[in-house]
């Protein structure tokens, strides 16, 4: 299937989601889905394979890929990423892994606040590393830009 959700609206395309999977279980086939929808490719998959310009960047689990990609790249196709330096080493740390806490006296401050309803994402910045947050639920709203805190 070649993006068969594409022109849906939000709603019926999380229940369309959910029909295909269970059309699929019920039959016993395997089908393939060709998507650039990231949460598609995460809900329906048991395996996925990331491609860039025909390359294969990496095989796996809908787990394997989010939480331990294998590149920089793949990393930031499938969800949204923060690489920081920890003791000279890139890491990853996903925007949903990182809290805020009040504090005046934090490291780091609010340059951005973006409300999406279920989550508030916002955008946090030491003066070294620019971070992406992202908090859920009305606790998650509760930060302003320009306010200091630590994460």
């Amino acid at each position: 299937m070649d993006e068969p959700l594409s022109n849906l609206d939000a709603s019926l395309r999380i229940k369309m989601r959910l029909e295909l999977k269970n059309l699929q279980r019920k039959l016993g086939i395997t089908m393939i889905l060709v998507t650039h929808d990231q949460e598609e490719a995460l809900s329906m998959s048991d395996k996925i394979i990331v491609m860039d310009k025909g390359d294969i960047l990496q095989t796996g689990s809908p787990q394997d890929i989010y939480f331990r990609p294998l590149s920089r790249k793949v990393s930031s196709f499938i969800g949204r990423a923060n690489f920081v330096d920890i003791n000279g080493k890139h890491e990853l740390i996903r925007p949903e892994n990182i809290k805020i806490i009040p504090d005046d006296k934090g490291d780091y401050k609010i340059k951005d606040k973006i409300f999406m309803g279920a989550r508030t994402e916002y955008i946090v910045s030491d003066g070294k590393n620019t971070l992406e947050v992202e908090m859920s639920g009305i606790a998650g709203t509760a930060f302003e830009k320009g306010q200091t805190v630590s994460i």
